[in-house]
Order: structure tokens, then sequence, then C-alpha cells
């Protein structure tokens, strides 16, 4: 570990994804050189408000210069600047022109009049979708602005109903582009702002049965690992992130020697044909795209989702702080966490909300994580201004940590300073999300507890009182009954899977079962196993079993198609799908709908005798019921065609008889 040292810069940034690793490692190989300390703060929130944690962070005493993005508002962008000023503290922009500041950015310029040239002179696009990004940022705006210019300067017309909000979201770019082509679809190309954007336009022209790139080209930005390894792999501009965060750095250097620059910086793009474009691979491509390092990408992006799913489900389980520090370090090598200090503002853990406009004044060290060891914590407050306590301060100074702030559904809980090694696959985000939860969980729970006792103890008293207080116990017992509504329906859902189980099955029979004799209306049973379960689990472990059932069981919620048919876990691996108002043909239609989407779910299970993905058996029995027919005799006739389905080979569906069926 680096010695300690005597200067802090503060990077400012929105997340710490992908494009803002590449920038840290960047700053980081400057300022390694010049003893300097790297504090950076991420906040994706829409506020406009500077976070209290970055405003404490910018109040360090040893705090010397600041280097921000673009955050997610243009007006808190404003408020760092003035922020800065106050405090005498020297800023450089990257990704945005301030006059009067020194600013790096990308020549996005350069890079977009280079892609528009590939995309419409090259590849001969003639109506290309625009997936716009966010309206404050100052790249996307000017390689809109290029989009346009381009597009007009060969005198093809702009289509504004093909210029969607895509954002640089995978989810928000595959929606678009799925309302997009519901309604039409006569473009030949998507140009995304970034290659997450640009990976979830392929997703959806794939769903829509759109060829990439035969049917229509995409492009991205950006040159994210997962463009790189995503099929087909993603055109792309490579925008020099490290180089851009290393003139970053040198720049507050400058400042800092008395020599600040106020101009802007710009860095040189490289376009990076790929296969999404039909183009070849570059021949400078940045890195290599060989069979064997997208294998090298794609396994450590495998390995670090592995991890987080891990760490993921171990902090669902958690019931106290105390489980969620135990869970926590047992990931933290696999995500390639070398140092980690998770703190909760004190008004947190008395239960209490913190909502004061100043923020907590107190917090709490409850895991310290350093030299892949779980450290001692004292049973002492600190002030939140401080960032970390007197013990372990000093690992302020010491390299780059990263700090995220965690945030409960009403309050802010505490924040997760961090440092990952470079390189590790960007997963920060998600772990914090996860830790979020699980504290918000924590210590709702324990308050909802004792409210609960609470509101049951007014309950009681309000009922000896005077009929004038009527009006405020009826709100009471309101509050009592959403919370008894809400505690029944967690009863009727499966935790594993959040399908129904089987309380919710006999409850659904018994509602629809007198209705069905009344009405002569057919109703169908659908029961399925998966084949050789015990072998998968045996072989791949039980979380990986886990996943499996949590597929199988998403597939069958895609297969129904009414609001009032059930799916539910009927077993360990078994699940049954109940069809009001359904004949045998229907059931059917279901049954082989879903072994169509299992198929497509591709779960390998290289040690099954049948094929080497995930199987199952299917048993099908539809009945008009009278009334000596029960939902429990159906039931056993479905079991009954699931067990032929097994022992005549399984990967089959098979159909029973009960009664006389249309």
């Amino acid at each position: 570990m680096n010695g300690l040292r005597q200067r802090i810069v503060v990077a400012v940034m929105a997340a710490f994804d992908q494009y803002q690793q590449a920038l840290l490692t960047g700053m980081r190989a400057v300022f390694d050189g010049h003893d300097i300390a790297v504090l950076a703060h991420a906040d994706d929130s829409d506020g406009a408000e500077i976070p209290r944690s970055l405003i404490r962070i910018m109040d360090l005493p040893s705090a010397c210069g600041v280097i921000a993005t673009s955050t997610n508002s243009g007006e808190r962008d404003r408020l760092v600047r003035e922020a800065c000023a106050r405090r005498g503290l020297p800023l450089v922009h990257i990704g945005q022109d301030v006059p009067g500041h020194a600013c790096v950015r990308a020549d996005n310029r350069q890079a977009m009049v280079e892609l528009m040239r590939l995309v419409l002179d090259d590849c001969g696009a003639r109506t290309p979708v625009l997936a716009r990004g966010h309206a404050h940022q100052q790249d996307h705006l000017l390689r809109e602005e290029v989009f346009r210019a381009e597009i007009a300067r060969r005198g093809l017309a702009i289509d504004e109903e093909l210029i969607i909000a895509g954002g640089i979201s995978h989810t928000l770019t595959r929606q678009a582009m799925r309302s997009l082509l519901a309604s039409r679809r006569d473009f030949d190309a998507v140009i995304c702002m970034n290659d997450a954007g640009a990976v979830g336009a392929i997703d959806a022209l794939a769903e829509a049965g759109l060829n990439v790139p035969k049917d229509v080209i995409v492009t991205g930005f950006d040159n994210y690992p997962t463009g790189a390894i995503s099929w087909p792999s993603v055109t792309t501009v490579d925008q020099q992130l490290e180089g851009q965060g290393a003139t970053a750095a040198t720049a507050v250097l400058d400042a800092l020697a008395g020599t600040a620059r106020r101009d802007r910086m710009l860095a040189t793009c490289r376009l990076l044909p790929r296969d999404s474009t039909a183009i070849g691979l570059a021949v400078d491509a940045g890195v290599p795209q060989t069979a064997e390092h997208i294998a090298r990408v794609a396994r450590a992006h495998v390995m670090g989702r592995a991890e987080q799913l891990w760490t993921a489900v171990a902090l669902k389980r958690c019931q106290t702080i105390e489980e969620v520090c135990q869970a926590l370090p047992q990931g933290f090598a696999g995500l390639e966490i070398s140092r980690a200090f998770l703190v909760i503002y004190e008004g947190t853990l008395e239960g209490a909300t913190v909502q004061e406009e100043a923020g907590p004044d107190a917090a709490r060290v409850v895991l310290d994580y350093r030299d892949e060891a779980v450290h001692p914590v004292p049973d002492a407050t600190f002030p939140a201004d401080r960032i970390l306590p007197d013990h372990c301060s000093a690992e302020l100074h010491r390299g780059f940590l990263g700090i995220k702030e965690l945030a409960g559904s009403t309050r802010p809980l505490g924040y997760l300073v961090f440092e990952q090694r470079p390189g590790g696959v960007p997963i920060v985000e998600r772990l914090v999300a996860g830790i979020s939860r699980a504290v918000d969980v924590i210590f709702s729970t324990s308050e909802l507890v004792a409210r609960s006792a609470t509101l049951e103890h007014v309950v009681v008293r309000r009922t000896q009182e005077l009929a004038r207080e009527v009006d405020a116990r009826h709100g009471i017992e309101q509050e009592l009954r959403a919370a008894n509504t809400e505690l029944e329906r967690s009863v009727l859902r499966d935790d594993l899977t959040g399908v129904s189980n089987r309380v919710a099955l006999r409850q659904y029979l018994a509602e629809h079962w007198s209705n069905h004799v009344a009405s002569q209306a057919s109703i169908a049973v659908v029961i399925i196993d998966i084949d050789c379960f015990k072998a998968y689990n045996d072989r791949y472990g039980h979380l990986r079993g886990d996943e499996a059932l949590r597929t199988v069981a998403s597939c069958l919620l895609r297969t129904v198609r009414h609001g009032n048919d059930l799916v539910c876990r009927f077993g360990g691996e078994e699940f049954l799908v109940v069809l009001p108002f359904s004949d045998l043909r229907a059931a059917l239609t279901v049954a082989r709908r879903f072994s169509r989407l299992l198929r497509q779910a591709a779960i390998q299970h290289a040690g099954s005798p049948i094929i080497p993905v995930v199987t199952v058996s299917i048993g099908v029995v539809a009945v008009i019921p009278d009334a000596g027919t029960t939902p429990e005799a159906l039931i056993s006739a479905a079991d009954e065609a699931l067990y032929r389905a097994k022992n005549t080979g399984r990967n089959q569906i098979v159909t029973g008889r009960l009664g006389p069926v249309r």
C-alpha cells in the first residue's frame, strides 16, 4: 500500500461505472507520482443540491483541488463550481465546456463526424435512429448537433419520430426501441450515445426479428468492454478516457504550481468499426479483438457478476447490521475491493429519520476491511464531517478511495468508503444498492415492529375512550389492516422464485372451483418437474440451482397470458400452472410455449443424461368439474401424467384425463 500523502484531490462523479473508472485510472497514474491521494465521490441522484457528504469531503483540510465530471443535474454542476470558488480549490472539468475554467474533453465533433461518415457513406444508411443522451450533458448535445448537421449536409431529411429518448442506459434504450418498433421499422441504423445503450438497442432489434447488421446497423460510444464482447460486437468511439483523466490531473498539478490553465484541452478520439456495422475490425482498435482477449474480458465480467450475485443473495438474507458486516467481506476479494469502510449515520442506528438540512452530525464505522482482513471497530461515534474516525482517518491519504452514499427509501443511511483495484469489473453501483436495500430493510423492519406494538397499544386504549375519538381510531385500524394485508400477501409468495406458493394455490382453487362446477367450464392444470435437478445441484451448487429455479419461474410467468392464470411453486423443483376456463388444447399451447422459452434460456446442465441444458417433464390435464370432482383429483391426474413423462424418457409433455374434457 502507498505511504501517507499530505494532499487530497477530490473527484466528483455521477457514478462508478466503466466511464468513470477509466478516468480515475488516468488520474491515479499521475497523482501517484506526486504523492497526492484521490478521493472520488459519486452520486447518481437527479436532485439539484450538492450531497452533504461531498461538501464534507471538499471541506477536509487536506483537500487541494477538484476534478469534476458532469453529474445528472446541470444545476448541481453549477453549485459544485461555486463551492470550489468559495473554498479557493482549483477546479478542472471533464466532459464540460465552462468559460474561464480548465476543461478536458474528447473531441466529440471530430469523433461524431467520423462516425456519421461510416454510417452514412461507408454503410449507406439513409434513415438513422438517434437514441438521445442526457439533456444537460454537453457531449451528448454536441453529438446530436453533428448527427443533424451530417444528415442535412448529405441532403437527407431528418425524421423527428426517429429521435428517441434512450439516455445512456441499456434498459431505457431497449424500452425506447421497443416502443419505436411497435409503430414502424423503416429505419436502417441506430446511433446510441454509449455502448450500453447500443447493446440495449441490439437486444430490442433481435426481439423484433431484425438482424444486426444485415437489417439495421448499430453504433455506440465510449468503448466499454461490454460492447467489445457482445454479439455482434459494437462499433464505437474510444474517447481516450485514461488520457483525459491524466490530462485533468496534470492541469490540477499546474494550478497547484501557480500556472493554472483556463482553456479547453481536447483529446482526439478513435473510431473503432466492429461487427455491428458490418465493417471489419479496425487495425488499431485500442484492444485486440482476439478470441483469447474476448474470452478473458468475458470471464472477468462473468466472475465479477457471479461474485456480485453471491453478495446480493447473502445481503438479502441478512437480518441485522452485524450479519451485513459478516457477509460483505466474503465477496470483497472476488469484487477486487482491497479496502472498505461501511459507515452508518448514528440517527439511523437509533431508528430515527435523518432528514435535517445540515445532515446527520454523528456516524459510526460498523465495518473496517483492510489488507484482506476485518479489523475491530470501536463502539463509538465520530463527527460525520471527518468522513472516517481517528483510528482509520489516515486511510483517506493512501492512494485512492471512493465514496458512495447509502440511500434509503426515505432517508440517507450512511456511506461506503472503498478502494477497488484498477481493472476490476465496475460493480460498486450495484453493490452499494444492495447494501442500501439490506440496511433499509433492517431498520425499517425494526421500526415496523416497534410501530406495530405501539399501534396495538393505541388501538386497545382508544377502544376504551369516548366516541369523540372514533375517527382517530379508525385511521389507526386502517394502518393495521394495510400491514396485515401486506403480511398476508408475503405469506402467499414463494421467497425464492417470487411466484405463488401452495398456500396461494389452495386459496385460489377454493375460490375458483365452485364457479367452474356451476358454469360447467373447463379448467386445466399443467405440472412441471425439472429433469435431473439433484444432479444439477450436485454439479453446480445450490446458488446456481436457485438461479435455475428463478429462470424456470420467469419463463412460466412469461408463458401465461391471462390475468387469472396462476403460476406457483408446487415443490422443490416442481411448478404448477392453473388455467381457469381453459381446455386441453389451450393447456397444451401453454406447455409448449413454456418449453420453447426454456429452450431459449439454455440453462447449462452438463450432468444431464438427456441434453446438456436444463429440461423439464410436463403433465397436462383438463376437466369440466362436477359436484363429485375435487381439485385434488385434478392435480393427482396431472401428477400421474407427469410421472409417465418422467418414466418414458423425460423432456416431454404427456396428457392425462379425469372425467369429461373438451
